[in-house]
């Protein structure tokens, strides 16, 4: 009996024969566009998913820090003049429903925490947590566990952060937006 190929174990179908030209010419333009990336953060090779190196790229400029030397060290990934900042990514492919979902987490000898949060492929909004999390805790009405340390962050925390903006900042939580990324004027 012939084993299933992981093709047809995903999906339930197997590849057209034809179709190998049109992945490998897929594969091209995404590797034309990946180096295209990484160039533009200077990195002549990576191994590393380039979403990633662009969020702390993108919150190294923001911040107006210096990316750690090591791109795989633990702890923090940004230093700035008012400390160190992790930065992390949260990726959906829908902005009307996310699949995913992100804990912010304190962490010992990390001053603020970034998440970069892309929704089908595209940078939604840019946030700079404080330290502690407990106003930002307080702000989304949470009840969980330890809330100095976490944030269990959700579709509608997010959406509370993007309508209440002055609630956030007075919680210490900083926001850019894809219109104020490109350096165009807040609405």
């Amino acid at each position: 009996m012939e084993r299933p190929s992981d093709d047809t174990r995903r999906t339930g179908s197997t590849t057209p024969p034809g179709r190998a030209a049109e992945l490998l010419s897929a594969l091209a333009e995404y590797r034309s566009a990946r180096r295209r990336l990484l160039d533009l953060l200077g990195l002549t090779a990576s191994n590393r998913d380039p979403v990633p190196e662009l969020a702390e790229h993108l919150v190294a400029g923001l911040l107006g820090g210096q990316i750690a030397a090591s791109r795989v060290q633990a702890g923090w990934d940004v230093m700035t003049a008012d400390g160190t900042v992790q930065v992390r990514t949260l990726s959906n492919t829908d902005t009307d429903r996310w699949v995913n979902e992100h804990v912010v987490r304190s962490v010992a000898g990390v001053d603020r925490y970034a998440l970069v949060i892309l929704e089908d492929l595209t940078v939604s909004a840019v946030l700079v947590f404080p330290g502690d999390l407990t106003r930002v805790g307080t702000l989304l009405g949470k009840r969980h566990g330890d809330q100095a340390a976490t944030l269990q962050l959700t579709r509608q925390d997010f959406i509370h952060l993007m309508a209440d903006r002055a609630g956030a900042a007075t919680a210490g939580v900083q926001i850019w937006t894809p219109s104020e990324l490109q350096g165009e004027t807040p609405s």
